[in-house]
């Protein structure tokens, strides 16, 4: 597990240098961006979508997770769920911060809205399924893991075609989500004395 997290953590670092430090990343990354999707009722759905993403629904959603944790798994589960979802939350704010400030490579702002790497909206929703796959009773995993993936991909979309973001904003802030998850989990695992998505559990 450890291995997993570490490869998440450098694969975040990996994108940015790539899509922001090289030319061909930052071409690649500008090309969806560049494109013109319109204006019309969708397209209004679509920046209402990524408005109700906010750190109430969030948060709310994170403390079902969180409490349904406490219930299946234990306390020392359910805080390192807390744990994880809080980290991956604050980290893209500190991280856009740093870096637009910063701007090591050279490559910040890029000239797309407001939005810096990586992106919070990716990440939040990323962090969320995750969660809730890994406290979900194990009959109902592939229901929750076909819908998480759907939610994780519509917004990663939706962030996209509204300009609110370039696409390695996106895929930074689903690494992010990996790392910090994947690091809960695993002290989850030793907290409860099993696999959280082991044959253990019921």
């Amino acid at each position: 597990m450890r291995l997993r997290v570490g490869l998440a953590a450098l694969a975040v670092v990996a994108v940015y240098v790539v899509a922001v430090g090289t030319a061909p990343g930052r071409h690649l990354d500008a090309l969806l961006p560049r494109h013109d999707f319109g204006s019309g009722p969708w397209y209004r759905a679509a920046g209402q979508l990524l408005d109700a993403i906010d750190w109430l629904t969030v948060g709310v959603s994170g403390l079902a997770i969180a409490l349904w944790a406490l219930l299946r798994h234990g306390a020392r589960c359910a805080c390192w769920i807390v744990v994880g979802l809080a980290g991956t939350y604050a980290s893209p704010v500190v991280l856009s911060l740093a870096l637009e400030h910063a701007d090591p490579l050279g490559g910040e702002p890029r000239g797309l809205g407001a939005g810096f790497y990586p992106s919070g909206h990716a990440a939040a929703v990323a962090a969320l399924a995750l969660a809730a796959v890994a406290v979900a009773p194990r009959g109902w995993r592939p229901i929750v893991a076909v819908f998480g993936a759907a939610a994780v991909a519509i917004v990663g979309v939706v962030i996209v075609v509204v300009h609110s973001h370039y696409p390695s904003d996106v895929v930074g802030g689903w690494l992010l989500a990996v790392a910090w998850m994947a690091a809960a989990m695993s002290r989850c695992r030793a907290a409860s004395g099993r696999a959280l998505t082991g044959s253990g559990m019921p």
